[in-house]
C-alpha cells in the first residue's frame, strides 16, 4: 500500500514539473516574440525615419536648387566677338552724295563705333538739328551732313566746301556750335551727349574743306578720316 501511494506521489511530482516547463516554455517563446517583435517594429520605425529624413534632405536640395534658377545658366561667348568689343551700326550703305564731301563722310563713319546715322539734307532738319545756328545748306558748293536721332544721343558729322566769299561765315557757325556743345544744356542734356560734345573736334583741310565730327572719339576719327582721303 505504501509503494502505491509513493508512486502516486512521484507521478504527480512529475506531471506538476511537466506542467511547469511546459508554461515556462511558453513565456520564453511569447516573450521572444514580443521582443522580436518590438525590434522588427523599432528597425520599420528607424527605416521609415531614414527614409523621410532623405526624402527631406532631397526635398531641401530641389528646393535650394529651384530657389536659384539662374545660377545653373551659363552664357556662352559671342563667337563673332570673341572680345566683347562693342557692336556699332553699318552706315556704308547710306546714300551718300557723289562729291568730297559725301566721301569724307562716308570714311569717317567706317572709324570707330557709330550708331545707325541718317544723312540730312532738308533746311529745316538742319536748324532744329542745331537750334538754327546758321548752316544755311544753299550756302555751300559741296556739302553733306550726317546724324543720329535716337534720343539721349549726340553723334554728327558734317562736312562743308563753303561757295567763294562765304568761308569767314563757315568758320564762324562751326566756332558757335563748338562753344554751344560746351554750355547749351539743350544740345548736352544726357551723359551720353556730354561724352559726346567732350570729343568734339573741327578742322578744315588744305582744298578749303571744312568739317565737324561730333563723337566721343572725335580726334581719332578724325586721324582715320584725314588718312583715307
Amino acid at each position: 500500500m505504501k509503494k502505491i501511494v509513493s508512486v502516486l506521489l512521484v507521478s504527480a511530482m512529475l506531471a506538476a514539473t511537466l506542467t511547469a516547463c511546459d508554461n515556462n516554455s511558453s513565456n520564453d517563446s511569447s516573450d521572444n516574440g514580443s521582443v522580436s517583435d518590438n525590434s522588427s517594429s523599432s528597425n520599420t520605425d528607424s527605416s521609415a525615419d531614414n527614409a523621410s529624413s532623405d526624402g527631406n534632405s532631397t526635398e531641401d536640395s530641389e528646393s535650394a536648387s529651384e530657389s536659384n534658377p539662374d545660377d545653373n545658366i551659363v552664357i556662352p561667348d559671342d563667337p563673332d566677338n570673341p572680345s566683347g568689343e562693342e557692336e556699332g551700326a553699318d552706315n556704308s550703305g547710306l546714300e551718300y552724295p557723289d562729291n568730297k564731301a559725301g566721301q569724307m563722310v562716308k570714311a569717317a563713319l567706317a572709324i570707330n563705333v557709330w550708331p545707325g546715322m541718317a544723312i540730312v539734307e532738308d533746311q529745316t532738319m538742319v536748324d532744329a538739328l542745331f537750334y538754327d545756328r546758321g548752316f544755311v545748306v544753299d550756302n555751300y558748293d559741296e556739302y553733306c551732313l550726317t546724324s543720329n536721332f535716337m534720343s539721349g544721343q549726340l553723334n554728327n558729322v558734317l562736312v562743308i566746301k563753303p561757295k567763294a566769299g562765304s568761308e569767314e561765315e563757315v568758320e564762324t557757325v562751326f566756332n558757335n556750335y563748338m562753344e554751344a556743345l560746351k554750355t547749351d544744356q539743350n544740345l548736352t542734356f544726357y551723359p551720353a551727349q556730354q561724352e559726346s560734345a567732350a570729343g568734339a573736334v573741327q578742322g578744315k583741310t588744305d582744298d578749303g574743306y571744312y568739317y565737324l565730327i561730333v563723337h566721343v572719339n572725335g580726334a581719332d576719327i578724325e586721324s582715320g578720316m584725314l588718312a583715307a582721303l
